[in-house]
């Protein structure tokens, strides 16, 4: 039952099935002569004793594929965890060439117009560093550059030759690339919530199975009269070890930390 590379609550519940698994394997012929014969006892003429092997094995399966499933939404939370540091690289460089552009027009409205008339079309003293608040920066630069009633005075320097025209034409395009990029993570971070949500409830279904499944057995070992090993047969795993821990119902281990990533404000 090997797993590939996964988070550690699904490694407990793996250890959790090899034992259970292994348990029934080596005590199922003598559970299932003594059933048999017990069985035997209340058929009448013409009837045949239920099929208790196959009841156990189906137990086993349905245990085994329940784990499967859960180890299936866990690798596609994986991945699209893996894909969301993709897109972040590729916003993050949207926004350093954004950056870049603005730190260029910043410097020639300065030259040619002064600190002031920079100001008043949008060129701020600090350039933002956070890839939102960056973009609306941007945009309220060229929703100024584009009111037409906004007038530019003549550059102070001779020689210096800037127009709004060319100042949106360098714009527009990095502003759209960022947005594009920004656009793109959000998609990718709602895939990995809904890959969260599938493991969450694989998770929870897994728990519920493996808790019906072992409480089963439990019941079947003690009709087949071999309580001591209903007593052996583990509910759940020992918070200190990881080991099998038998006997009793101790609360369940608290749930571990959501890994689900969480999108910026306005994402």
């Amino acid at each position: 039952m090997a797993v590939p590379q996964v988070s550690k609550m699904i490694t407990d519940r793996q250890r959790q099935c090899e034992f259970v698994d292994q348990f029934v394997v080596t005590h199922q012929p003598a559970v299932v002569e003594a059933l048999v014969q017990l069985f035997t006892l209340d058929v009448e003429e013409g009837q045949t004793s239920p099929d208790v092997v196959g009841f156990v094995n189906a137990l086993v399966l349905r245990l085994r594929r329940a784990f499967a499933d859960l180890v299936d939404t866990e690798l596609r939370h994986l991945e699209e965890l893996a894909n969301d540091g993709v897109f972040r690289d590729l916003r993050d460089r949207a926004a350093q060439a954004l950056r870049e552009v603005l730190s260029d027009w910043r410097t020639l409205f300065r030259v040619a117009f002064g600190e002031r008339k920079a100001e008043e079309v949008g060129f701020e003293r600090r350039i933002a560093q956070q890839p939102l608040a960056l973009l609306r920066q941007a945009r309220r630069i060229l929703t100024k550059l584009g009111d037409v009633a906004f007038e530019l005075p003549a550059p102070r320097i001779d020689g210096v030759v800037v127009t709004r025209e060319k100042a949106i034409e360098h714009l527009e395009e990095p502003v759209r690339q960022l947005r594009q990029a920004m656009d793109d993570l959000t998609r990718e971070l709602s895939r990995a919530h809904g890959t969260q949500v599938a493991k969450d409830r694989a998770l929870a279904y897994f728990d519920e199975v493996y808790g019906l499944f072992v409480r089963l057995l439990q019941s079947t070992f003690r009709l087949a009269e071999k309580p001591d090993l209903a007593e052996r047969l583990p509910l759940r795993l020992s918070r200190r070890s990881g080991s099998p821990e038998a006997g009793g119902e101790p609360p369940d281990p608290a749930p571990e930390a959501p890994e689900e990533a969480v999108p910026e404000e306005g994402l």
